[in-house]
């Protein structure tokens, strides 16, 4: 038998929106480092730009969440929780080394450039695009200028070291298709022992925090993990388990506003930025997101004691 868990809406209201708010602060400080960047005296190179990008990235990951919460699809909101992750990291990898900042903030556009090149490459030698599946008809422009204009970049003054690099390192010839470099990630041009995503957050001893968090809400994109839907009891009973029933929001919660805050610092130092979440203001926001996951913690653990006890009164229900 199938069994729902029940929980109060009222308290599942009120502290939904408490956490909304929190978000919507999160975000309006975020939008106005943003808007402060965008200035013209700061976008001076290449780098600038995409740093931007990834920044901008972050706030539409927090925009993305805060409307799944509005909607208390939190389940749902554990896959932006994982991609956030991702852009978290590729901040850590960026800004570890001071004087290697704009290099590695270049890199991770010339991977993106390679990785393009090489699939227009796969394209170009293909009859009929995407597939003879799907009843195409050739590309109705020629795709030879614009893989000739990608070869152009990767071999352009602003990328010729990591050209070089990845030659030197990986043998890398943008004519085979085969090379082993496109499989691999950005940050493998700096160290290239880190060939996943797994290795660059063990390299920042974090592995525990990719096994708790990423690693299991990576599960819940996945189809094969077809059961992650429901929970089988000790007594064998089924409990289905809805896209708004929160199991744990203190952990993802954590890690979510950790991780942007710390985005966030990155940001503003690059480019010398007034940080709104500084001094006082850093602090009781701080406070805020403690009390709120002191809150989530009481609201979940009375909704499992709740449901315990509505077990127990239907046991002694049907008994008699």
């Amino acid at each position: 038998m199938l069994s729902k868990k029940p929980y109060s809406n009222k308290s599942y209201a009120k502290i939904t929106n408490e956490t909304v708010s929190l978000f919507n602060d999160l975000l309006h400080c975020g939008k106005i480092l943003l808007k402060q960047a965008t200035k013209e005296d700061k976008l001076n190179t290449d780098a600038d730009k995409i740093l931007l990008l990834w920044f901008n990235e972050t706030l539409n990951i927090l925009q993305g969440t805060i409307v799944l919460f509005q909607k208390q699809q939190f389940n749902n909101s554990l896959i932006l929780c994982r991609t956030l992750m991702e852009n978290y990291m590729n901040f850590l990898f960026a800004f570890e080394k001071e004087d290697e900042v704009q290099e590695r903030l270049l890199a991770y556009r010339f991977f993106e450039l390679i990785k393009e090149l090489h699939e227009l490459s796969r394209t170009d030698k293909n009859n009929i695009y995407p597939s003879k599946n799907l009843n195409k008809q050739r590309l109705p422009f020629d795709i030879i200028p614009i893989i000739d204009g990608i070869k152009e970049q990767i071999c352009s003054e602003t990328y010729a070291n990591l050209y070089n690099k990845a030659i030197s390192d990986f043998d890398y010839d943008f004519d085979n298709l085969k090379n082993n470099l496109v499989k691999r990630k950005w940050y493998t041009l700096f160290d290239k022992t880190l060939y996943s995503f797994r290795e660059l957050c063990k390299h920042f001893n974090q592995e525990d925090e990719y096994i708790a968090f990423y690693s299991k809400y990576s599960k819940k994109i996945h189809a094969n993990d077809s059961l992650n839907g429901f929970c089988i009891n000790a007594d064998g009973r089924i409990e289905l388990k809805t896209s708004t029933y929160p199991e744990d929001m203190s952990t993802p919660l954590y890690h979510l506003v950790s991780m942007i805050t710390t985005i966030y610092k990155y940001f503003s130092k690059y480019f010398s930025l007034k940080n709104n979440l500084d001094a006082d203001k850093y602090k009781r926001f701080s406070e805020k997101l403690s009390d709120l996951l002191n809150n989530w913690d009481k609201f979940i653990y009375n909704m499992k004691s709740n449901k315990k006890k509505h077990f127990f009164n239907q046991t002694i229900y049907y008994s008699t």
